[in-house]
């Protein structure tokens, strides 16, 4: 049975728990991040943009504490082309991140494949940037099983899951309870609560 400390492979990242820090505002600072890191598990830190190799030096210092203490580090980026993509996603892997999260709608999604080609699929993922697109971009990426999806409600779960069979994280308000359930229920893989 799954539970929320029960560890799982999240594409080419294997991980001890299934609670996620996913913080969203990009003024997180990095010792919001260094005092919640647990081993073996992951952090998606809310980068918007890593601007040069210099904001990529600034990110890898923190990468390299959190990968010290056994954890696990994803940049969530504002990548709306594929050519933004492609180079944020050059400078996220510069600065010693795992993987990366885009933020992305409906009509942004092959970005995906660029960050893919720098990245390889197991480390590729997406956050839907309008929420209400969610049940949309998990039909559109469908039993591709290469990407993973972030989404910040829990309202559809059950079609989302349905359509998507990559990893699935949801950001929501939710309880201990409504979280394990949601887990217990394979309704997704991974939960957090700083939706």
């Amino acid at each position: 049975m799954w539970h929320m400390f029960s560890p799982m492979p999240f594409g080419a990242v294997n991980l001890s728990h299934r609670i996620v820090l996913a913080a969203r505002s990009e003024e997180t600072s990095f010792d919001f991040y260094r005092q919640r890191v647990s081993r073996g598990g992951l952090i998606i830190a809310a980068v918007g943009e890593i601007r040069d190799e210099g904001a990529a030096s600034l990110w890898r210092g923190l990468a390299d504490e959190i990968h010290a203490r056994g954890g696990r580090i994803f940049a969530s980026l504002g990548a709306k082309t594929v050519e933004t993509a492609c180079k944020q996603s050059r400078l996220a892997k510069s600065a010693a991140f795992d993987g990366v999260e885009l933020i992305l709608d409906l009509a942004q999604l092959g970005a995906l494949e660029a960050a893919a080609a720098v990245w390889g699929h197991g480390r590729v993922g997406v956050r839907p940037a309008i929420p209400g697109q969610s049940a949309d971009i998990a039909r559109r990426l469908g039993r591709l099983g290469r990407f993973f999806l972030h989404v910040s409600h829990s309202g559809d779960l059950a079609e989302i899951r349905g359509s998507f069979a990559g990893s699935l994280l949801v950001s929501a308000d939710l309880s201990v309870k409504e979280a394990e359930t949601i887990v217990a229920g394979r309704q997704a893989d991974l939960v957090s609560f700083q939706g």
